[in-house]
């Protein structure tokens, strides 16, 4: 059974993420900080990271600067639904550090649960959005 860690502040949205996940077959591991997922990681293999950006310690710049610094090959699929004003988006700086793909909130599950799949399968997506926000 695939594995995925999510890796998000807001326990009710991570919670919502898990019970997807689960009923599509992925066994889950959960972690509020990046700090946590770290640990985890190092108990638990998984085969994808999904890590919200913004998270008040530990966010998810830290988390892909940690694990592509230490060349974890590992799928990352970076989210945010945080601080859009004017030209900034919260995905644009996590997109230099290479997570795998990228989703912005709000989003549907099952495009989210359909783009988890693409991950593990190996496919890599660059970029996908909500489907108000990005294309």
């Amino acid at each position: 059974m695939p594995s995925v860690l999510i890796v998000d502040d807001n326990t009710p949205f991570r919670v919502t993420l898990r019970t997807a996940l689960e009923r599509a077959g992925y066994g889950v591991v959960e972690a509020d900080n990046g700090q946590i997922a770290l640990q985890l990681l190092a108990q638990n293999p998984v085969d994808v990271v999904v890590t919200d950006i913004l998270m008040p310690s530990f966010d998810g710049i830290e988390l892909i600067r940690h694990l592509r610094r230490d060349d974890f090959l590992l799928p990352i699929l970076a989210m945010s639904g945080g601080v859009r004003t004017g030209n900034y988006d919260a995905l644009d700086p996590a997109l230099k550090l290479g997570p795998t793909a990228a989703i912005a909130k709000p989003f549907r599950m099952a495009e989210f649960v359909a783009l988890v799949g693409r991950l593990v399968a190996g496919i890599s997506p660059q970029t996908t959005g909500s489907s108000k926000d990005r294309g």
